[in-house]
């Protein structure tokens, strides 16, 4: 798995930008993804996939062969669904 810290490296690498410059641009678009999620927008991102949020509704979680089960709240999660480039890696 690539870390944050590599990812920030190989971005600087390739774009020919220094580690920081990366860095708040890589911080920028997290962000303002973040923003956007919270007012309910959905974004996409050419080439690499698009974010959007969902209500996941109140269900039972725990053992399925237990009767009893705690119940998880209905709340809204966010999803990412990866582009057709990256659909084609499988």
């Amino acid at each position: 798995m690539m870390s944050r810290t590599e990812l920030v490296a190989d971005i600087a690498k390739k774009a020919e930008v220094s580690k920081k410059d990366a860095e708040a641009v890589l911080k920028v678009l997290r962000e303002i993804i973040i923003l956007e999620l919270a007012h309910g927008e959905e974004v996409q991102v050419e080439g690499l996939g698009t974010f959007r949020t969902k209500l996941r509704t109140t269900g039972k979680k725990g053992d399925l062969y237990v009767e009893r089960g705690s119940l998880y709240p209905t709340r809204r999660i966010v999803v990412f669904e990866a582009d057709d480039c990256f659909r084609k890696l499988q």
